[in-house]
């Protein structure tokens, strides 16, 4: 936060390796736990994220859409407490649906209630609200919200997306415009069309007088969606795999620096690879290894063409 802090030409005289800054917003961090009791159910999980040497990227993109919604709801104007932030309770959305167009970029992405999620479904969130507008949602802790009017959703854009142009832009679109299809499309485009050739000249089979396959792509040829392998991964534990598979290179900087910041604990109590905070930028934990794509072509092994299982 205090690595973020510093980037913002509106906050002065940001430290981050400071102690005293640090215990500082230790101490913020700790009042945010006050007004949750111990016999919440959600004080070992709050208070165990609350104490993260390394929390997760998920965690992250929670806590920064949490703050610049100003704790509230985009579609409802709800108070989302710091208690509950990291449950069930809540999602991160996407503005603009995945299945619609793929934008998984923080500019797509607020936090609103799992329930108003699961209503929005595929819809954009303009959309959502003219659509939706001043129903009343149940909650699975009991409340019940209402959905923005149309004009009480604008000045909430408005007022809290002033200094995120792109954010604003897309929160506010009521229909998905072709040059934004055109612009992702294109280079990929031409990629896959081009492999799926050279592979199918590989697959391609005679028919009964010898010849060769006049389609273009092979029928043997099957292509996959990329956040389909992805979401096999998450399912099938496959990033827990990959964990204990680079986990030895981490111990081994380790050894070799004389420290023990190469490495952490997960929320589950398993001990996982980790970055310092100042060596994090560029950093991808999944490409410091070719075999990534070793994973990744077994996990489509294991696919069907339909469903999702071995």
């Amino acid at each position: 936060m205090l690595m973020e802090f510093m980037n913002d030409k509106e906050i002065q005289n940001v430290r981050p390796y400071s102690p005293s800054q640090q215990d500082i917003l230790r101490i913020y961090e700790e009042n945010a736990l006050d007004n949750l009791s111990k016999d919440d159910k959600e004080f070992e999980f709050v208070s165990k994220i609350s104490k993260q040497s390394q929390p997760t990227k998920n965690d992250i993109i929670r806590y920064k859409c949490w703050l610049e919604q100003k704790y509230r709801s985009p579609y409802t104007g709800e108070q989302i407490s710091f208690s509950r932030l990291f449950t069930d309770d809540y999602e991160i959305e996407h503005v603009i649906p995945q299945s619609r167009y793929f934008d998984d970029s923080f500019s797509n992405k607020v936090i609103c209630e799992a329930e108003v999620n699961k209503l929005k479904d595929r819809q954009l969130g303009y959309e959502f609200i003219k659509n939706h507008h001043g129903e009343k949602v149940q909650l699975s802790q009991g409340k019940i919200v209402t959905i923005f009017d149309v004009a009480e959703y604008e000045k909430f854009v408005k007022e809290h997306y002033s200094n995120n142009r792109t954010k604003m832009k897309k929160l506010l679109m009521d229909d998905i415009p072709d040059g934004f299809i055109e612009r992702q499309l294109n280079d990929s485009r031409y990629i896959s069309k081009l492999i799926k050739g050279l592979l199918s000249n590989i697959v391609c089979e005679k028919d009964a007088n010898g010849e060769l396959e006049q389609e273009a792509v092979s029928k043997n040829l099957i292509s996959y969606n990329g956040t389909i392998t992805d979401r096999l991964k998450k399912d099938w534990g496959i990033n827990d795999v990959w964990n204990s598979i680079i986990l030895p290179r981490f111990r081994r900087l380790n050894e070799l620096t004389g420290k023990d910041c190469y490495t952490t604990t997960s929320t589950e109590g398993h001990e996982i690879p980790s970055m310092p905070l100042e060596l994090q930028k560029g950093f991808n934990k999944k490409r410091i290894d070719h075999r990534h794509h070793a994973m990744d072509a077994i996990v489509i092994a294991c696919a069907k063409q339909r469903g999702s299982t071995f």
